[in-house]
């Protein structure tokens, strides 16, 4: 049903774009923005937040609200110090919208979806043809990750798109030695806009894009010291005005802290989140299907870096990406998320040149087809392994949180094999001649919306739905509630914590062993169960696919 609807809404809007006589130009920015909106605003709320990010920023928004203090970013009712402000406050604005909850979460990434695509063609136009730019962003529309968070509550979709448009007015203004300031000034502000979403990364990621360019041109891009002051203007206006705020109001320990958190990002594995150099590279390659594929032809042409092209800054700002958060030894998925932009502009030239009537170059003939096929047979697996549960319970896994995940009852079906079949007939298509390339594409895109709905509902109930429900159970209730063994935030926005009144709420083990003003109940993971029961001031009260649930005695 989900497939048909759709499908039959997807035909309707073409069918009236084409009847329409408006401009090639607006219908195409119309059917983009049709796109955007059938693929990402539906569903938003159609799964719980994830532990940490999601759950994390969402809760910074959810206490803005409940204290009123829109100014300072909170966790815990405590100061927070790893991010800035602003993309906070879109959700904020969002919850008060859309009430508090999943959807008014993720719903400023959808729209910054929408903003996307729309950029990535009126760019695309610009710098080549309308086909470009069309298929630039409905390229980007196919790829997993990329797809994928913007129905997210991350705040790297923005944080991103701010970087890359700081990095693109940057090289507007580099082209041409007769371009007006305004354009330097623009991508100040941009970079300023990236700082205010995520930190200083986004004023480094410009700034080493411009340092390389200037290396391998041997130019110096700055053409006056009046300049460079119109840049340093529009940085501080729009990237340092809460950093200053919070100083001013005697906040400056903030500052501090937020500077030595980035720092430590650089430096250290934070959370157990390590990996090998290789790792983003793989996530890249893997998770960007089929952009990571189309755009082989272009990464490796260093020798473009010496032209006064678009081209150029995007080989630059990719590869300089992948070599920080290669470097950063806190590896994250989406850190290297910025790289997706320059990787899908690249892209665009190989699906320029199919639809010319031109073939696809041997090396994507032939990656194309074995990384689609490893993508395919992961999701017919996924299902078939879900309706076939026990193969994976009868495994000798050590792990007993990850056994006791696989205990949750979760109904799969023939329906979610719809994945696998839309995504089979997307790799089928694109060598096909006689089909136009905006036909595998779309249903590229529907398999990966697909999987959306279908899939990772699925997987959140084996990994964290149980400890949601609990956290849930407890809303409205005078109880305080925490997690042992284990970090996360997802207490604080299911529980809908409200301001507390004792100074040592956060305070585990006054929770435990303190005179706390209230009952108390906790949440571990199975294998920490036999630690906290043998302290002899915690009874358990439940247990479920994985998690262990306690009250203090």
């Amino acid at each position: 049903m989900t497939i048909q609807l759709l499908w039959k809404y997807q035909k309707f809007s073409l069918l009236c774009i084409r009847m329409s006589p408006m401009n090639p130009i607006m219908r195409d920015r119309i059917l983009i923005f049709l796109l955007g909106s059938i693929f990402f605003l539906p569903f938003l709320g159609n799964v719980h937040l994830f532990d940490w990010d999601e759950i994390n920023f969402a809760e910074a928004a959810r206490e803005m609200i409940v204290t009123g203090k829109y100014y300072m970013v909170q966790i815990n009712y405590l100061p927070f110090w790893q991010k800035p402000p602003l993309f906070i406050w879109m959700q904020a604005l969002s919850m008060n919208l859309f009430g508090i909850g999943e959807y008014g979460a993720r719903f400023p990434n959808a729209v910054c979806g929408i903003i996307s695509l729309l950029t990535f063609y009126e760019i695309g136009r610009r710098e080549h043809d309308r086909k470009f730019g069309f298929y630039w962003a409905l390229a980007y529309l196919a790829s997993l990750l990329p797809h994928l968070y913007f129905k997210s509550g991350i705040m790297d979709p923005w944080f991103n798109y701010f970087i890359f448009l700081s990095v693109y007015f940057f090289y507007r203004y580099a082209k041409d030695s007769t371009s007006s300031w305004k354009l330097l000034f623009l991508s100040a502000s941009f970079s300023g806009l990236g700082i205010m979403t995520k930190g200083p990364v986004a004023l480094l990621m410009l700034g080493l894009t411009v340092l390389c360019i200037t290396l391998v041109q041997k130019k110096w891009l700055f053409r006056s010291m009046r300049d460079l002051l119109i840049f340093c203007s529009g940085l501080l206006l729009f990237g340092g005005f809460w950093f200053l705020e919070e100083i001013l109001s005697g906040r400056s320990f903030i500052i501090e802290q937020f500077i030595t958190y980035q720092i430590k990002l650089l430096q250290t594995e934070d959370a157990g989140h390590a990996g090998p150099f290789f790792y983003h590279p793989l996530v890249v390659l893997i998770g960007c299907f089929p952009i990571s594929v189309f755009a082989l032809t272009k990464l490796f042409k260093f020798k473009s870096l010496k032209e006064h092209s678009m081209a150029a800054w995007m080989i630059a700002l990719f590869w300089l990406v992948l070599l920080v958060f290669s470097i950063v030894q806190t590896k994250i998925v989406h850190y290297s998320s910025l790289a997706y932009l320059p990787l899908s502009y690249l892209a665009a030239y190989s699906l320029k040149d199919r639809i010319s009537g031109l073939q696809f170059s041997k090396v994507i003939r032939i990656v194309l087809p074995i990384i689609g096929i490893a993508l395919l047979l992961i999701f017919i697996a996924l299902p078939y392994l879900g309706m076939h549960i026990e193969i994976l319970r009868g495994l000798e896994i050590k792990d007993p949180f990850a056994r006791g995940n696989l205990e949750a009852e979760v109904v799969w079906s023939f329906l979610d094999f719809s994945v696998a079949l839309l995504f089979a007939l997307s790799l089928i298509l694109y060598f096909s001649k006689k089909t136009p390339l905006w036909i595998p594409l779309i249903s590229n895109a529907l398999s990966v919306a697909l999987l959306l709905i279908l899939f990772v509902p699925k997987i959140e109930a084996y990994s964290q739905r149980s400890a949601i429900e609990f956290y849930k159970e407890q809303q409205g209730k005078d109880v305080y509630v925490a997690p042992l063994g284990y970090k996360s935030y997802a207490h604080l926005f299911y529980t809908a914590k409200q301001i507390p009144t004792d100074s040592l709420h956060h305070d585990v083990n006054w929770l435990t062993s303190g005179k706390a003003d209230r009952p108390t109940r906790f949440i571990s993971k199975v294998q920490h169960e036999e630690t906290f029961i043998s302290s002899g001031k915690l009874k358990v009260i439940g247990r479920k696919n994985g998690f262990v649930f306690y009250e203090r005695k």
